[in-house]
């Protein structure tokens, strides 16, 4: 475990040394740090493209859901023409 945290956290020195090392060995996600403070993660383009793409997914769902909760709103606002002035008359 205490390996496995080793390899995920990199300092921002140790990274810009070994720039093209890092990027080309590049299969988990690195946290870089500044002064023991997390400032980015570097995560692999299949992973990031993996992220992405459900992210996308999660978005339409949302999207959906909202589409849908606005139109049972509206149907429940909604009064039909004919019951508009059926209603209209009534109060007369």
């Amino acid at each position: 475990m205490i390996k496995q945290i080793e390899t995920t956290l990199l300092p921002i020195t140790e990274f810009r040394k070994n720039l093209s090392s890092v990027l080309d060995t590049l299969n988990e996600p690195k946290v870089l740090m500044n002064r023991d403070k997390p400032q980015a993660v570097l995560v692999p383009i299949d992973m990031y493209k993996q992220m992405e793409e459900q992210l996308e997914n999660k978005y339409d769902e949302i999207l959906v859901q909202l589409a849908a909760d606005r139109v049972a709103e509206s149907a429940e606002a909604y009064i039909a023409h004919d019951d508009f002035w059926d209603e209209l008359n009534e109060t007369d």
